[in-house]
């Protein structure tokens, strides 16, 4: 096992099992529940009750029985493979919903854990896949990646971010891993004045950090935040990230949440600023622990073979074949690393279970996964290296697959995902059969990367490839047709990063042609180096071509072939596209309320029956009142909780006028036999929570241009599981001190609770609140202090935090 799954992962998927069956029952709204099941690694599929669950494995590692095991879980319960993704982990495709906690339960038993899988959390954590074996390495760095997810995925705030952040860890000065590429991305470095390692060979070890960079719209590389960070400060960097994230992220709009985008909101200057805050606050807990534990950890390896040469071995022309074509002899003499190509990253378990049974008894540490959704077999002696070659040629995995086509990176794309165009997984086979039956020589394009993504978001890294294609829409004649925009030129390093750039389109069953021609091109130029090809004209070969190419589409009455994609059984269309899931969260609840606000507010314009126009009251009344109990980290499960919730955070708090407290009792009382007279005071109140949404920033915070007096919260009828207990802690006769107790609820929603508790009070007041360790105690009180208020005392009990804050 190579990452520990947190504490209290068991008890999170019993908790999932009960939402499952709400949701079934019929209990649980889908969007709000689509903000539960995300976080978990659940997306679901186009196709209706089938979903794909997504498989963390730290720096792409996993040991052999937890491959065999996912191997048998996709088996049994959803399409024959396991997926390998561009962050080095694995999907299972096809699942039911009710098998879903069944294989969570499996995995958890072999150490293996879905939660971050999706939604606004920290990612799977990538690495160089050679990291530790290749000559290139600066260092190993896959200790610390693994350290630092123990940290992560133990830390409450990893779960609940504006949007998600993804790391890497390059081992080498040309960036393998793609750290530039990243929300943060660590990069191996020495710095030869520094203290000397442990075997005083070299200086000390350090990353050279970037942030803000990623892929998708808006593509921007990432920026140099640390010339130099020690190693055991990179847990410092991750805490001032996650903080300045969740402070100052756009949790209103999804679209305007990466932080690349916050970067551009903020300005080098205040982000730094900001940044740089966060990061000198930050206090050390078991940071020496965690990194001794990670690197003291040791694998069983296979002892190494006198010689090196293969030769010796066999003297077959095939072995030597795939000894040049897939084997690298490692820096540790005598071992050596094979790569497995693998077809459009589908591992089927009956291939997953003979390569385990090749490499069982080889080693521990011998499994990676490739950001080119391959895997590598590393730490094989002659023997085991043999007996590797021989379970592939014998389930024929590898046969003469090229290279250059055993490495093109391909997303799902509209075969799963609900944000697909087009289909790469049916594009790949017909590009590699044109370029071969063209007689393209492609063993001299080994080196040369094609990714394709079924759309514009990136998770195919088109921007990241020499040649990159994203699905689109085109139309000919007013028909849709599917297509593919051409990106080329992509020059991904830590010296200088360029993206792809966009240069054309073609139709999709044109790309093979025109892959095979720009390649024939690319070959006959007699140039060496891709992108100087580009620069001496190649970008204008490759629109050339493709205008050709576009010339040449059929009108749908001369070829209806053109109307369909690889591999579809439908004419093309955009009909199925559908909401994207990866920013899921309950904060969708928010637009899922707005709307049915303005609906409602609409329906009761026209003429209704007293029974129906008492319904669409109650349920407008409802909706405002739920609308924004969210942003104060409430999730309400029953109507009378909602109208309990709303009146003590929006109208005791002077956010909302006091009128409105008759209207929230009467539909208490009366529900959905709510007196027609209650329309217009009904349709009032929704139109002053549209106002409140309007006039909310990216963190929450409303303009109120007028506050109604705060009614104390001793007034306020409440079950406790919606308000905490609220006590008079005296400190001294002349300064009560209202308590609240906030263990148990996570970052930064513990902070907005204490913000909202101390919007209530006079300046002076004081407020005693009870934090856990960790996190809450680490974050929360220098937000207050950031909010301009005092922290009298900060003293801890037993395993809890007690703090006095006096309001400024």
């Amino acid at each position: 096992m190579y990452y520990r799954a947190p504490k209290n992962l068991l008890s999170e998927i019993n908790e999932l099992e009960k939402n499952i069956q709400a949701f079934n029952d019929g209990d649980l709204h889908p969007v709000q529940f689509r903000g539960i099941r995300v976080p978990f690694g659940v997306y679901e599929q186009r196709k209706d009750d089938s979903y794909m669950v997504r498989i963390r494995c730290t720096g792409g590692a996993i040991t052999v029985p937890q491959l065999r095991k996912v191997g048998e879980l996709a088996q049994r319960f959803g399409r024959p493979y396991s997926h390998i993704t561009t962050r080095q982990e694995l999907q299972l495709h096809d699942v039911e919903l009710g098998s879903i906690t069944s294989i969570m339960k499996e995995l958890y038993s072999v150490g293996l854990s879905t939660r971050g899988g999706g939604g606004s959390t920290i990612r799977n954590i990538i690495s160089s896949f050679d990291s530790g074996t290749s000559d290139s390495d600066v260092f190993d760095v896959f200790p610390y990646v693994v350290a630092l997810t123990n940290r992560l995925i133990a830390e409450a705030d990893s779960w609940t971010l504006p949007r998600k952040l993804k790391f890497s860890f390059s081992s080498d000065a040309n960036d393998s891993a793609n750290a530039l590429i990243q929300d943060l991305g660590f990069i191996a470095a020495i710095d030869e004045k520094g203290e000397k390692g442990e075997k005083g060979e070299k200086g000390e070890k350090g990353f050279k950090v970037y942030v803000a960079g990623g892929m998708g719209r808006r593509a921007r590389p990432g920026k140099v935040i640390h010339e130099f960070l020690p190693v055991h400060e990179m847990f410092a960097v991750t805490h001032a990230l996650k903080n300045l994230f969740h402070k100052y992220g756009n949790r209103k709009n999804k679209h305007a949440n990466r932080l690349r985008f916050l970067w551009e909101d903020l300005g080098e200057e205040l982000f730094k600023k900001y940044y740089f805050e966060e990061f000198n606050s930050y206090q050390a807990s078991d940071d020496e622990q965690l990194l001794e534990d990670a690197l003291n950890k040791t694998y069983k390896h296979a002892q190494p073979s006198e010689t090196a040469s293969l030769a010796t071995k066999v003297d077959s022309a095939d072995f030597r074949k795939w000894q040049r074509e897939y084997v690298l002899e490692q820096k540790q003499k005598g071992l050596f690393s094979a790569k497995i190509p693998v077809k459009l990253g589908d591992f089927y378990n009956e291939d997953i279970q003979v390569i385990c049974d090749a490499i069982e008894g080889s080693g521990d540490d011998i499994i990676r996964f490739t950001m080119d959704q391959n895997i590598v077999i590393r730490n094989l002696n002659l023997d085991g290296l043999f007996k590797l070659y021989q379970a592939v040629q014998t389930r024929g995995i590898i046969a003469s697959t090229p290279q250059l086509f055993g490495n093109i990176i391909s997303c799902t794309g509209a075969d799963t995902c609900k944000l697909g165009i087009c289909l790469p997984k049916g594009l790949l086979p017909h590009i590699q059969e044109r370029v071969i039956n063209d007689g393209i020589d492609s063993s001299v394009l080994h080196k040369l990367k094609i990714n394709i993504s079924g759309c514009s978001n990136g998770c195919g890294q088109h921007q990241a490839a020499d040649i990159g294609f994203s699905g689109r829409v085109k139309r000919r004649e007013g028909v849709t047709i599917p297509a593919y925009n051409i990106f080329l030129g992509a020059n991904i390093n830590a010296t200088e990063t360029e993206f792809a750039q966009e240069v054309s389109w073609v139709h999709s069953k044109d790309v093979p042609e025109f892959t095979s021609r720009f390649l024939a091109e690319y070959l006959a130029s007699g140039k060496e180096d891709f992108i100087d090809f580009l620069a001496a004209g190649g970008i204008e070969k490759a629109r050339s071509i493709a205008e050709e190419l576009q010339e040449r589409i059929p009108l749908f009455e001369v070829d209806k072939n053109y109307y369909f994609d690889w591999g579809a059984k439908e004419i093309f269309s955009t009909a199925k596209l559908g909401q994207g899931e990866c920013s899921a969260g309950l904060f969708d609840m928010i637009d899922v309320d707005r709307k049915t606000v303005i609906q409602t507010t609409a329906q009761l314009q026209s003429d209704l029956e007293d029974k129906e126009l008492s319904k669409a009251i109650y349920e407008l009344i409802l909706s405002s009142a739920r609308m924004l109990l969210v942003t104060r980290g409430i999730d309400t499960s029953t109507d009378e909780k909602v109208f309990n919730a709303f009146k003590q955070h929006f109208i005791d708090a002077g956010i909302v006028e006091k009128k409105f407290l008759a209207l929230i009792d009467v539909a208490k009382i009366y529900a959905n036999d709510i007196a027609t007279s209650y329309k217009y005071d009904s349709i009032q109140l929704g139109d002053r929570l549209l106002q409140l949404y309007d006039s909310m920033d990216n963190t929450f915070n409303f303009k109120i241009e007028k506050k109604t007096t705060p009614v104390e919260d001793e007034l306020v009828e409440d079950s406790a599981e919606e308000k905490p207990a609220v006590t008079e802690a005296k400190i001294d006769s002349t300064n009560p001190v209202k308590s609240k107790d906030y263990r148990g609820v996570g970052c930064p929603m513990n902070f907005v609770k204490t913000k909202i508790d101390l919007a209530g009070m006079k300046a002076g007041d004081r407020l005693e609140i009870l934090l856990d360790d960790g996190a809450p105690i680490d974050n929360v009180p220098r937000s207050v202090l950031a909010e301009g208020h005092k922290i009298i005392s900060q003293d801890k009990v037993e395993n809890y935090w007690k703090v006095l804050i006096e309001k400024s």
